[in-house]
């Protein structure tokens, strides 16, 4: 696999550190290239957008939000970090609306300015990543269970692996696209 930029800058967030050195641990193919973050400057209600990570190749383009820390929502779906310090802060949105709409956003500028109409033509989708919490069995309406990644795939590498074939089998249901082909999901080693 392809990584864009090869090696993190120093500002990357922890979380997002995890996240970059699991990548570059799995084996998915030389056809798949990942982006880590990739600024969007044309977003629907943001002055700047970023993704965490982008992951293109054979069997779609997915958008990943990394949320480290203790995150947490309350019964009103306010969402809220804890850092080292114990201190609690509400963040402005939910990992799953930043996924959501950074990929909208990215669609929307290859669709304008590359002529690449992916929600059309391709598997696409997004995927919210919290590598520090175990995610339990919170059920909303606001996401799938197939889409979020926990503290999990720490311990045990080939949960990763698994977490992106289910999330390329979700959106290739999803999308009404042609099942990826065996070959695409088992280079994914």
């Amino acid at each position: 696999m392809k990584i864009i930029p090869k090696s993190l800058v120093n500002k990357a967030p922890e979380s997002e550190n995890k996240i970059f050195n699991i990548f570059k641990n799995i084996e998915i193919g030389s056809e798949w290239t990942l982006f880590h973050s990739l600024n969007i400057n044309e977003h629907d209600y943001k002055k700047f957008g970023e993704i965490d990570f982008v992951l293109l190749g054979p069997g779609g383009l997915f958008c990943f939000e990394v949320k480290g820390g203790r995150i947490s929502c309350n019964d009103e779906g306010i969402w809220f970090t804890r850092n080292r310090k114990g201190e609690e802060e509400r963040l402005a949105e939910s990992p799953f609306e930043q996924a959501k709409s950074g990929s909208y956003a990215l669609l929307k500028m290859l669709a304008k300015y590359k002529n690449i109409d992916i929600k059309k033509n391709f598997n696409w989708g997004f995927g919210v990543i919290f590598p520090d919490i175990t995610w339990g069995t919170t059920i909303s309406t606001e996401f799938s269970k197939e889409i979020i990644c926990d503290i999990k795939i720490k311990k045990d590498i080939n949960k990763f692996k698994e977490y992106i074939r289910k999330l390329i089998r979700y959106y290739s249901n999803k999308n009404k696209k042609e099942q990826i082909p065996k070959k695409t999901l088992n280079d994914i080693s």
